[in-house]
């Protein structure tokens, strides 16, 4: 607001103190047609912001209204969305509940008759395994048999070679013996000679 130490921006007040002062005498139609259009615009200008104004307070009323409306009807929606939902979730849960039911049922049944049909296969190889064992026993006691004769034979054969070995071995010890004794007289009858 432009005040007489501040004039305003281009010194409007001024402009328009000076516009308004002016008074176009009846000759001058060009200055009083200028001032009655300017008027006129004023006028047009005026009643156009209250238009504006009225219709923009009708508009803010009827956005207003159908906000409201809007929220309402957003809000039942969601709410009976989140209720079906809650229900499919809810049926979806019982669904799930009863499949695993019958599943575990079902699977009690095929694990009762895997296991009868392991104890009638465990009782199966038991007897099969002891039959394998019984002659596992009698093959075993029988080569068992077989290699303590064959050790037995070769103990015989050892102790033969060993007593031959040492037969050999004394006579080989005699000789030499014999030899230094043979070596030992002769070295005695030529010290003696010596002498």
């Amino acid at each position: 607001m432009a005040t007489s130490t501040d004039p305003g921006l281009f010194n409007f007040q001024k402009v328009m103190d000076d516009f308004y002062k002016m008074d176009p005498g009846k000759e001058d139609s060009e200055a009083r047609s200028y001032k009655l259009s300017t008027a006129a615009n004023m006028v047009s200008k005026g009643f156009d912001a209250q238009m504006s104004e009225s219709m923009a307070q009708t508009q803010a009323a009827l956005s207003k209204d159908m906000m409201t409306q809007q929220a309402d009807l957003a809000m039942r929606n969601e709410g009976q969305a989140r209720k079906e939902e809650f229900q499919y979730g809810m049926d979806s849960m019982g669904a799930q509940v009863d499949f695993q039911n019958k599943y575990q049922d079902a699977q009690q049944s095929r694990d009762l008759g895997m296991l009868a049909a392991t104890g009638e296969q465990d009782r199966k190889n038991m007897q099969k395994s002891g039959e394998e064992n019984r002659l596992g026993q009698i093959t075993g006691g029988e080569q068992e048999r077989q290699n303590e004769t064959t050790r037995g034979e070769q103990e015989r054969l050892n102790e033969s070679t060993r007593g031959d070995e040492a037969r050999k071995t004394m006579e080989k010890g005699d000789e030499l013996t014999a030899r230094k004794k043979g070596r030992e007289n002769a070295r005695s009858r030529s010290l003696a000679r010596a002498f």
